[in-house]
């Protein structure tokens, strides 16, 4: 398998953030930054201070948000960014504004203007990513907000995975990067072309190919599907140890099949998630699948520590971290980025991470599910209505 040249991991946010800081300053050629959130606060304030100095002495850096994930930066922010030399964008600004052309619409108009607006609502870039000198990649779950950092938040700063890597995969990065920039997402010609009854040609395999990816983007519509059947291709194959830490868990329910069926074939089947969850009801949605999972012999921890935001997957000896979560959004909706890590003792950092993340968890069994309240049970099926969104 392809390897990465080179590789490191991060657990946390402060020497993730401070590393990421020292490389940013020493940048010679671009920086290119993209995010979900991206707070002002005092890590959102650093940052901004270091891409200043850096374009002030030519560098090009171009900084793309999401429009839902960091809505409340507005005209006067992207004002202030150009004034330093820093290239501004939002990814699909949400539609606030949608009355003033009513009036001068007719209905069918309105109806496919409002559809088009939802559409790019529910499709967010949640990817974390940022691209030095055109070599080197930091990618993760962590956005740029304190909650990130010991520094401020103490025993309470979130779990948080992340990796710096050094290869030529980076160059596709560097152009999923620019069409998230103009808001485009590669079209494929001849479609029809591609998919036959749900078949895909030998030829659109080869050319295609996830199997052996360790860059895993799934901003082309070829590439979502792929990644998605190489994903459960690889579950299922799983012989010694499927595990997965998710901070939202809203899986399909072919996933909730091979999970308890793996299980039941002996497979290590371990599923860590958080026990405070930044939104609220994520808990109750998650909680749902619960007895299912343990009675298929699923082993589920809630890490208590503080909140879990790390995304990452251990199947047998392959391991992956990144952006994507098990849920909808990130199968189905949302701009994600993974990255297969390659060096193994990188990967035995991963293991032993998520051992040590295991022992700082609340078990979760049968009896403690019948304990549930009844209500929060309830909250937790109303909203699996609307899982396609999650």
């Amino acid at each position: 398998m392809e390897k990465w040249v080179e590789e490191k991991l991060y657990f946390e946010g402060d020497t993730f953030y401070s590393d990421l800081l020292s490389e940013l300053e020493k940048a010679q050629i671009s920086v290119y930054f993209e995010t979900f959130i991206f707070k002002q606060d005092h890590l959102g304030g650093r940052l901004i201070e270091t891409l200043k100095k850096i374009s002030q002495r030519g560098v090009n850096v171009q900084l793309l948000v999401d429009g839902v994930g960091t809505a409340y930066w507005d005209a006067e922010v992207a004002t202030t960014l150009e004034k330093i030399g820093v290239s501004f964008k939002v990814y699909a600004p949400p539609p606030w504004k949608i009355f003033g052309f009513l009036k001068r619409m007719n209905l069918n108009a309105i109806r496919e203007k409002i559809l088009t607006m939802f559409f790019r609502l529910n499709h967010r870039d949640h990817r974390k990513i940022c691209i030095i000198d055109e070599r080197v990649a930091w990618i993760g779950s962590m956005n740029v907000v304190d909650y990130h950092l010991a520094e401020f938040f103490g025993k309470k700063a979130w779990r948080d995975t992340g990796i710096r890597v050094v290869g030529p995969r980076v160059k596709e990065l560097i152009d999923s990067f620019h069409r998230a920039w103009s808001s485009q997402r590669e079209k494929i010609k001849n479609r029809d072309t591609i998919v036959l009854g749900k078949k895909w040609t030998k030829e659109i395999k080869k050319k295609f190919s996830v199997k052996n990816r360790i860059l895993r983007l799934n901003d082309q519509f070829i590439f979502r599907e792929l990644l998605h059947r190489d994903l459960i291709k690889r579950m299922k194959k799983a012989q010694h140890r499927l595990w997965m830490t998710t901070p939202y868990f809203v899986p399909t329910a072919r996933m909730i099949r091979i999970f308890k069926k793996k299980s039941r074939e002996g497979v290590d089947v371990r599923l860590l998630l958080p026990h405070h969850n930044d939104v609220f009801f994520m808990a109750w949605v998650a909680q749902s699948f619960y007895k299912s999972l343990l009675e298929g012999g699923v082993k589920i921890f809630e890490y208590l520590p503080s909140v879990l935001h790390a995304k990452t997957l251990i199947c047998d000896h392959w391991a992956m971290v990144g952006s994507s979560n098990m849920n909808h959004r990130s199968l189905f909706h949302d701009l994600e980025v993974d990255i297969v890590v390659t060096h193994p003792e990188n990967r035995s950092k991963m293991e032993e991470q998520f051992l040590n993340d295991c022992l700082n968890s609340l078990a979760i069994t049968n009896e403690g599910v019948q304990k549930f309240p009844l209500w929060k049970r309830a909250l937790g099926q109303f909203f699996l209505i609307f899982k396609y969104w999650l």
